[in-house]
């Protein structure tokens, strides 16, 4: 309505009306129609002239309501009723059922009609090709379908509750189960064959019955080939097309016949197998109890076990397992099912018969689907199956984790075996002699050790962990003897232990009684005596506690039954009054020791009178004459000095021990100067006789030692040495003619070995050996090996041309060739270094053959330092050597330095000048220096190329 003109619209026309409620005007109206699909509004309505509308159907509206005139007959509808009603069809059928309700009205008959066609075709269909509608077939198949289900009462396990299998004799009982299994399905597919061949024949015989008639057609048969004259008639060979073709059909419907057997009774296998996996599955998860069931089971007296599988608990290379472990179980398991699914596979399925190849060989089933699949695969393929496998080894894996909770009880002893091996008696002897093992630490191990025996006694043989009987005898045998292996060797190292210690023990206190009971003979004897007292106190505490740690060892060894040897428990026995009689002289002899101070205090005195009496003794051999003249023969003096020097030494000794006894006894401790005088005289006499001796004697030796062999510095030492000493002699020694000599000797050695230390010097060239030769007057071979030769730089030979003489010059000369030396290395350095100094050229703008000199930085820097060090080099003392060498590398130094200022002058001034004269209009401006500079860019380049 919403489409009409306003002075055609009802509702407009209404309002206009309705202004004026008194009027009698009113306006006729008929049905709107948009096109002949859209079906009818009859609130739809448009305002016409009277001339336009339908005598049999049209309306009047006016202020006071609605009048339809149908078949002219009016109805009259009040306004507001009319309104009402206009309002609820418009919204009405705007509801998506009322909008669409002719559409799908006519759907769904043609759907039902179709559905009827359909069904009706599919059931003439059914009823034509259902096997189960055909008499030979339906037998055939009630047959096999009936053996299927009593197969289905067969398992392929036998497993039975109640029962404890070992793994070995589960798996030889399923394989036991399978030969039956397979002897029943070796008579079932017989059976199976023979029920498919007797539906094939009997379908085949209907067949020509069919074709030929009754039974009496067998006998017609024959008539179509009993001529070559029939043969040919083309009758004969179209009725034999015929049968051949039905034939084809038929056997095709036989394929499928049998096809429909093979999967009735692989789905009977495939059950089977599900079946006989889900029992398993079952057997294996064993009885399921709630929470009331399990406490009850507990509180039993003779609970019942729900163990069916035996395994043991073994230790293998330090690890604790089972055995058989539960890879084994899982294993074993898979081989039983594998067994199943081929104790089901073995025989041939109809469809590939050799017995029944003969009803389908007319028909070949190119397009039809593959028949190639085996029970194997249908039941491999099968989730059902594989959901079963997978519950299967989850129940032994969660069987197997109560078994691995219970074996954690196992793993104290697992460890308490690795510790035990892990004794070492050596370590613990080691230990107990240092006292770092206590017999506190003994008897913990002893208890240890025994609580680990009866520990292992009241392991459980036997436990049942779900469906495992779990045997754990084994393992107590392997672990039992550890614990009795350990206190062996306990008990065999205790009484060694206290042996050793009876042993340390009654050997002090032996010694000790046998020192207190001797009485002392002199001063120092008692002076001993007291320091062992004294020691002995000191030692009193720790021997008592060494002998009642002894005690105690004992003690130890009798709680535990340790055997101890008679002879050291007898030892032990007597030890006990020895002890007793060391701590009972001890005291003795510290009750009486003021007495025994004041009678040993007075000996000391007297003896220290007679100890003066010695020193003068000792003063007078001393003074001897002969130890102060000249001999030839050196020994028989050397023999006295040595008997005095050993007489000083007992003095000496003698002396301090007096001093020793004097401060025990609380004397006043006494001086001898005396000693201390005739000692040193005796020291330098004797000093002085080593000295003459060794140097008459060890330089001889010398003197045949080239100079490059000597060791300056020790040689020099030993020299030093003497000459000291006979300084000393000839100094406090008057009037004594071997001191002089000494010193003559010494001092010709003293300037004859440095002067050779000189020579060693290496820093030595042929200049300055020319000069050395030049200063002592004689030609040294320097390349003269080995002593025999006389002119052989020796020792002795420098000492015939008394080289000593020489020894400032030849001094003076080494220390040139040294600081030369240090001077020349410093110049090499200098050469070293400009011969690898290199400057860095960069091409000139894109010229690739011309070059220019580049940052000079370093090459500054290093002649720079090359000037400092050769000013350094010229300043020394000692360059007069290498002057002429030293100004020639000078020279060449500050020719580069020049060189390189002009260098860089000129470069620069060229690259300034280069770009300006490449100009052309430069070039013709100013020809005259344009040629100028031309000879002299030219003859640059061809230097920098």
């Amino acid at each position: 309505m919403t489409s009409l003109p306003d002075n055609r619209n009802p509702l407009k026309t209404l309002q206009r009306l309705r202004q004026n409620p008194d009027s009698t005007e009113f306006v006729y109206l008929r049905p709107f129609r948009t096109d002949e699909i859209t079906p009818l509004n009859p609130y739809h309505l448009e305002i016409v002239p009277h001339s336009d509308i339908d005598k049999s159907n049209f309306f009047t509206l006016s202020s006071f309501g609605v009048t339809h005139f149908l078949n002219e007959k009016p109805e009259f509808t009040e306004l507001e009723q009319w309104k009402r009603e206009h309002f609820l069809f418009n919204n009405i059928i705007k509801i998506h059922v009322f909008k669409k309700y002719r559409v799908w009205k006519s759907y769904k008959v043609w759907r039902d009609f179709v559905r009827y066609g359909k069904m009706r075709k599919h059931s003439k269909q059914l009823e034509e090709n259902l096997f189960w509608m055909t008499p030979a077939f339906q037998t055939a198949l009630f047959k096999v379908r009936s053996s299927c289900m009593d197969l289905k009462t067969m398992k392929l396990h036998n497993a039975s509750k109640g029962m404890l299998y070992t793994l070995e004799e589960f798996f030889t009982s399923q394989q036991a189960q399978r030969g039956k299994v397979m002897e029943t399905l070796k008579g079932f597919w017989d059976g199976a064959v023979d029920t498919a061949r007797a539906a094939c024949i009997a379908t085949l015989e209907s067949l020509e019955e069919g074709l030929f008639g009754s039974k009496a057609a067998d006998s017609s048969a024959p008539q179509f080939t009993s001529t070559e004259k029939d043969k040919s008639s083309p009758r004969a060979e179209s009725f034999r097309y015929t049968v051949m073709a039905s034939k084809r059909v038929v056997q095709r419907r036989l394929y499928y016949f049998l096809r429909l057997c093979d999967y009735i009774i692989f789905n009977t296998l495939q059950t089977m197998v599900t079946d006989s996996v889900s029992d398993l599955v079952t057997f294996v998860q064993g009885e399921q109890l709630d929470s009331d069931q399990v406490i009850a089971k507990k509180d039993s007296k003779d609970p019942k076990s729900n163990a069916i599988f035996l395994t043991q608990i073994l230790l293998q290379d330090g690890s604790l397992v089972f055995s058989p472990a539960s890879s084994e179980f899982e294993n074993e398991f898979e081989s039983i099912i594998s067994g199943f699914v081929d104790t089901v596979s073995g025989s041939i399925r109809l469809l590939n018969h050799e017995d029944l190849e003969s009803f389908t060989e007319l028909y070949e089933p190119e397009t039809e689907e593959n028949e190639a699949s085996t029970v194997a695969d249908i039941i491999q393929n099968d989730d059902d199956f594989q959901n079963l496998l997978e519950a299967l080894k989850k129940a032994i894996e969660n069987a197997f984790s109560a078994c691995d909770e219970y074996l954690k009880t196992f793993e104290p002893f697992r460890l308490m075996l690795f510790e035990n091996e892990q004794l070492d008696i050596s370590e613990l002897k080691d230990g107990a002699e240092s006292g770092e093992i206590s017999l506190s630490d003994f008897k913990g191990k002893f208890d240890s050790f025994g609580s680990q025996r009866e520990n292992i006694r009241l392991l459980p043989d036997t436990k049942d962990c779900l469906i495992f009987h779990v045997d754990s005898r084994e393992f107590k045998e392997c672990i039992a003897p550890s614990p009795a292996s350990c206190l062996e060797k306990l008990e065999n190292l205790l009484p060694v232990l206290a042996a050793s210690k009876q042993r340390k023990i009654l050997d002090e206190v032996n010694t000790a009684n046998n020192i207190l009971l001797k009485h002392p003979g002199t001063v120092s004897d008692f002076v001993a005596l007291l320091d062992f007292i004294a020691e002995l106190n000191t030692r009193k505490d720790d021997m008592d506690a060494e002998f009642k740690n002894l005690q105690e060892h004992y003690t130890l060894m009798d709680n535990f039954n340790v055997k101890v040897a008679p002879v050291d428990r007898a030892a032990f026995q007597m030890l006990v009054p020895e002890h007793s009689q060391m701590k009972n002289m001890l005291e003795l002899l510290d009750s009486t020791k003021e007495e025994e101070m004041v009678k040993w205090s007075a000996v000391l005195a007297e003896d220290i009178k007679k100890f003066h009496g010695q020193i003068e003794a000792l003063q007078t051999m001393s003074q001897d004459a002969q130890l102060l003249e000249d001999h030839e023969v050196l020994d028989p003096v050397l023999s006295l000095t040595m008997e005095l020097k050993e007489q000083s030494i007992a003095l000496e000794r003698a002396a301090k021990q007096n001093q020793t006894l004097q401060t025990v006894f609380g004397q006043q401790v006494e001086r001898y100067p005396l000693l201390e005088e005739v000692v040193a005289d005796i020291n330098l006499k004797r000093g002085m006789w080593e000295a003459l001796n060794d140097i008459t004697t060890v330089t001889e030796s010398w003197k045949s030692t080239l100079i490059e062999d000597m060791p300056v510095k020790e040689w020099d030492a030993t020299v030093q040495k003497w000459f000291k000493i006979a300084t000393r002699a000839d100094r406090e020694l008057a009037s004594n003619p071997v001191a002089p000599k000494l010193k003559a000797i010494a001092s010709t050695w003293k300037d004859l070995i440095p002067s050779c230390g000189d020579l060693k010097n290496p820093a030595l060239q042929d200049r300055h050996w020319e000069k050395l030769e030049q200063i002592i007057g004689f030609k040294i071979k320097r390349d003269t090996e080995g002593g025999n030769n006389e002119d052989a730089l020796t020792l002795g030979y420098l000492l015939s041309k008394n080289i000593m003489m020489f020894r400032e010059d030849i001094q003076r000369i080494s220390t040139e060739a040294t600081q030369e030396a240090v001077l020349e290395e410093m110049l090499g350095k200098i050469k070293s270094v400009w011969n690898h100094a290199e400057f860095t050229l960069n091409p000139f703008k894109e010229q690739k053959d011309v070059f220019i000199l580049a940052g000079i930085d370093e090459i500054q820097a290093l002649l720079d330092d090359s000037m400092v060090t050769m000013g350094t080099i010229l300043s020394s003392r000692f360059v007069k050597g290498i002057r002429p060498e030293v100004e020639t590398m000078e020279g060449k130094l500050k020719s580069l330095q020049n060189v390189l200022d002009e260098w860089l002058n000129v470069q620069k001034n060229w690259m300034y000048l280069e770009p300006i004269f490449s100009a052309p209009d430069i070039q013709r401006q100013l020809p005259t220096e344009a040629k100028m500079f031309l000879d002299i860019d030219k003859g640059l380049k061809n230097l920098m190329k």
